[in-house]
């Protein structure tokens, strides 16, 4: 599990992640998806994958969500979000799931793969 530091550097900034819809499968989990969202909020507003404690996440989950108790939802118990005491750490692997999930992302993904699909059918065909 590779822990992003203090500092919260990745190559993948928060603001890369479309946090405006759902997070579909990138933990292949709903519940967990949704606390993923929120996390990328709280990292979106502090500009970086910065450790936070549990208090942090809870404002975010208050101001933004239902507001009746943020859980992590296996994001812990899973390895994807990193514990010490009461602070968490982001890991690389949190990072690039949810940026890979991220609907932007996913919508870029498929179209490359689509293209790729026609390039491939019209080089099969007869030329006329």
């Amino acid at each position: 599990m590779q822990i992003i530091g203090a500092d919260g550097k990745s190559s993948i900034k928060p603001g890369q992640v479309d946090a405006t819809k759902h997070l579909y499968d990138a933990f292949d989990n709903n519940e967990t998806e949704v606390s993923a969202h929120y996390i990328v909020l709280l990292c979106q507003e502090r500009r970086g994958w910065f450790p936070f404690t549990l208090e942090e996440i809870e404002s975010v989950y208050t101001r933004r969500g239902p507001g009746d108790g943020f859980t992590f939802n296996h994001l812990v118990s899973r390895g994807w979000i990193g514990q010490k005491d009461n602070t968490y750490y982001i890991t690389q692997d949190f990072i690039d799931r949810v940026f890979r999930s991220s609907p932007t992302n996913w919508w870029k993904r498929l179209l490359r793969t689509i293209q790729g699909v026609v390039n491939h059918i019209r080089k099969s065909l007869p030329a006329q």
